[in-house]
């Protein structure tokens, strides 16, 4: 049995697999089953992981396995294979061959500093770029009005200076006070019929 999936790259999270007698298709829950890493690509290809020093070895090395309850075994990792962008090869095997085969093929991918829940550490730098990309996306809001613009805007006309509110012209500053966000042309009623602003 085979399948595909994504492997975290620097998990040190324990290794499963179940192990089934090709002949009777019980569980086995004795005996000596080992778990291979082999690599397919990347830095070490070619070559197996030995689980007990954390190296890579340039023929099939395996690596023992405990007996959890029913087929299933298990191994915990004293280090991580995982690197991103490599592709490998795992298996279980008995030692008296006595199993039916099974092996995963792993793509390996990155994530940085993922803690066990799979969550992303970001640094300081990196939340500014993404909030960065997020206000200034060109035609984030309409076009050619990015959500930063908006923003200064909506800030203007709810919270900046005001003049001319009695007149035919009718100003809201920025909330710096230093330029003139909305300029706006009014009728007797507030009906605006033309809008100058500075969005920058």
């Amino acid at each position: 049995m085979n399948d595909f999936r994504t492997q975290q790259a620097g998990s040190t999270s324990p290794r499963c697999f179940t192990i089934i007698d090709k002949t009777s298709g019980s569980g086995v829950t004795s005996g000596t089953i080992n778990w291979y890493l082999k690599n397919i690509t990347g830095a070490n290809a070619g070559k197996w992981w030995r689980n007990s020093d954390g190296t890579w070895q340039a023929s099939e090395t395996a690596n023992a396995m405990t007996h959890q309850s029913d087929g299933h075994w298990t191994i915990t990792l004293s280090a991580t294979p995982w690197v991103d962008g490599d592709v490998s090869l795992e298996y279980a095997k008995s030692s008296t061959d006595i199993h039916v085969p099974v092996s995963r093929m792993l793509n390996v991918a990155y994530t940085s500093d993922a803690d066990s829940s799979g969550n992303v550490s970001l640094s300081s730098a990196e939340h500014d770029t993404i909030a960065s990309a997020i206000l200034d996306l060109s035609n984030g809001v309409e076009t050619s009005v990015t959500l930063k613009q908006a923003l200064r805007l909506m800030v203007a006309a709810a919270a900046g200076k005001v003049s001319g509110a009695a007149t035919n012209t009718i100003t809201f500053r920025n909330i710096g006070d230093n330029k003139n966000r909305i300029v706006a042309t009014v009728d007797v009623y507030g009906n605006r019929s033309a809008i100058t602003t500075d969005l920058t």
